[in-house]
């Protein structure tokens, strides 16, 4: 597991407390993410921000346009956000150059970004319907613009984005927790180095009442 911050969204799926409002059709909430390109030699660490609109509402299911944009860090190792930017906030505090396994940080860490616009189909709870229950699923997807700094296989880090398609999937549980899986593919069959690309996500989300 190239990430770390996968293990942590597992751990806080364990806990947790928001709630979905059943009267709305607007649903954000806020959460973690890991992942990585192929993993290969790059692991990603993001803060998580779903936000959906249903735009239709029927029985215990909906059809919703999104987005669950992610704003994070990449680096070689995959000690992702948020523990790498703490340490590297700590070395700037004290004057200090942070290391890791002999390497200077700021010099191997690099900016993710993830925005995607989703279409999802939803089943009970989330589907803003009076008549969701304490679990539920969605499953869809949309276009994806991803920028990444990925660390490539001569340790060399190059700053690219492309745009691709994303295929997502997740479940809802309790009153306001999600667990969800993505991928994305991008248009084009390279990402520097890397041949046939494919950007694995996980997120951990709760929503606001």
């Amino acid at each position: 597991m190239r990430t770390p911050t996968l293990a942590l969204v597992i751990l806080l799926s364990l806990s947790g407390y928001a709630q979905f409002n059943p009267d709305s059709r607007w649903h954000g909430g806020v959460g973690i993410s890991g992942g990585s390109i192929n993993f290969q030699q790059n692991g990603v660490g993001a803060l998580a921000l779903p936000l959906y609109y249903n735009l239709v509402k029927t029985g215990r299911s909906s059809l919703s346009l999104g987005t669950n944009a992610k704003i994070g860090s990449e680096d070689i190792n995959g000690i992702s956000f948020p523990i790498v930017l703490g340490l590297l906030v700590a070395g700037a505090q004290t004057n200090t150059t942070t290391d890791f396994n002999g390497a200077d940080l700021s010099d191997r860490v690099r900016f993710f970004g993830d925005f995607p616009l989703l279409l999802h189909y939803n089943w009970g709870l989330g589907a803003g319907t009076k008549q969701q229950r304490q679990f539920g699923f969605y499953l869809g997807g949309g276009l994806d613009y991803t920028l990444s700094g990925y660390t490539n296989q001569d340790d060399n880090e190059r700053g690219i984005d492309f745009l691709g398609w994303m295929a997502d999937a997740g479940i809802r549980w309790g009153k306001g927790g999600e667990l969800g899986f993505s991928t994305s593919f991008p248009f084009s069959n390279s990402v520097g180095n890397i041949q046939n690309p494919v950007l694995y996500q996980m997120h951990i989300a709760f929503y606001y009442k």
